[in-house]
Order: structure tokens, then C-alpha cells, then sequence
């Protein structure tokens, strides 16, 4: 009885520690891909390179984010963009940005102003894909 009352406490100091100190060694952060999509209503026309992306801000009335949350960036060439965040979430992007037409001879045409938002749910120590689709607007 006297050698159970004993293994019982160090048993349990053990399993405490071991619990604590692997838990604080995982991966907490959130990842997300974002790709910027323009669309017509029918269909996909395409990427929409160098958007903007703006995360977490108080746009269009939605609840404003905590700090930790704001992200204001530009997607790459390809209409991509991927954005760590320390913990999980529950965010709005609103992503902006022009389609430059150019002519044969390489001279600006037109360009179209496209808009688009969403809401993305970040998960603890995944990476969340979210693909954008965003419509002609004009400003």
C-alpha cells in the first residue's frame, strides 16, 4: 500500500509534465492561401495578379478584428498570396484590384477595377485554401 501511494504522485507529475511540455512544442499557427480569382458571373476569366488583400479590417460593417488579425498585402504575379497567422480565426478578406488590356502593339486599352470578399476559417496548425472570386466594379 505504502509503495502505491508513492508511485501514484510521481506517476501523475510524469504524465502532467509530459502532456505540458509536448503541447507547448506543437505548431500553433494558422495558414492561409488566398487565390484572387476575376469572375463573370458564369465563369473564371482568370487570376488577378498583384491584388490587394486586405484581412481582418473593419470594412462593409463587419466586426473590426484584434491586431494579431490585420494583415494588408498584395497577391504575387499569379493571383497568390499565403498569410501565417499565430492563432485561429474566423476573418473576412476583401480583395481588390485592376486587369490591364493591352493592345498588339503593347499599349494600355482599358483597365477593369474588380472587387470581391469572403470569409475564411482559420484552423490550429492547418493551412486553410481559399479561392476568391471577384467581379468588375466600378469605382
Amino acid at each position: 500500500m505504502k509503495k502505491i501511494k508513492f508511485i501514484i504522485p510521481i506517476l501523475i507529475v510524469v504524465l502532467a509534465s509530459a502532456f505540458l511540455l509536448t503541447d507547448c512544442q506543437r505548431d500553433h499557427s494558422c495558414k492561409m492561401k488566398i487565390v484572387c480569382m476575376r469572375y463573370d458571373g458564369m465563369d473564371t476569366l482568370g487570376t488577378l495578379p498583384n491584388a490587394r488583400i486586405v484581412v481582418g479590417r473593419d470594412f462593409y460593417g463587419s466586426q473590426p478584428s484584434a491586431e494579431y488579425a490585420k494583415r494588408d498585402t498584395v497577391a504575387d504575379a499569379n493571383g497568390v498570396c499565403v498569410i501565417t497567422f499565430a492563432y485561429p480565426a474566423l476573418l473576412d478578406v476583401n480583395v481588390s484590384g485592376y486587369h490591364y488590356i493591352y493592345s498588339e502593339e503593347g499599349e494600355l486599352v482599358d483597365s477593369i477595377y474588380y472587387t470581391g470578399t469572403a470569409q475564411v476559417q482559420l484552423n490550429e496548425g492547418e493551412m486553410t485554401d481559399k479561392t476568391i472570386l471577384t467581379m468588375e466594379t466600378h469605382q
